[in-house]
């Protein structure tokens, strides 16, 4: 489920209508609040709105990233924050830095190395490392695709 929380933390992060986090309530900084939330069990999922409790709701759908997803933007009313990759309108820090690594690479320069992380996304990587490959992709598969609208 971890990697589907992170692409969901991913998607919303900057978002003007939600806000997606976590907490690792077996850190001893967050085992106290978690305890005042009622967190007993791992992984838990919960969920604050205007007609939430101030302990929140339990989320009992799906687990897989386009569940979750679904269920953010229609229950909870989120607007996923787009990054324009020309404009670097709505980007976030690091996908304007990851967006310089490629700018000025030919179509198929960058579709080459789009290939690469995709192969390298399929070993085993630290934390990290898999998590800067797979904005480096996004930042690629965005910008082949915005070369894409603007050939049309």
């Amino acid at each position: 489920m971890k990697p589907a929380w992170d692409k969901l933390m991913a998607a919303f992060a900057g978002s003007p209508t939600v806000v997606v986090a976590d907490v690792d309530c077996t850190a001893d900084a967050a085992k106290s609040m978690c305890e005042a939330q009622g967190i007993t069990g791992y992984p838990t999922i919960k969920f604050w709105n205007s007609t939430s409790e101030s302990k929140g709701e339990a989320y009992s759908g799906g687990r897989d990233f386009k569940a979750l997803k679904k269920f953010v933007k229609k229950t909870l009313g989120g607007v996923e924050r787009k990054c324009d990759v020309t404009t670097k309108h709505g980007c976030l820090p690091e996908e304007e830095k990851a967006l310089q690594k490629f700018e000025g690479l030919s179509a198929e320069v960058r579709e080459k190395e789009a290939t690469r992380l995709e192969v390298k996304l399929g070993d085993v990587l630290k934390a990290a490392a898999r998590a800067e490959a797979e904005l480096d992709l996004r930042m690629l598969r965005l910008m082949g695709k915005s070369a894409v609208k603007q050939e049309l």
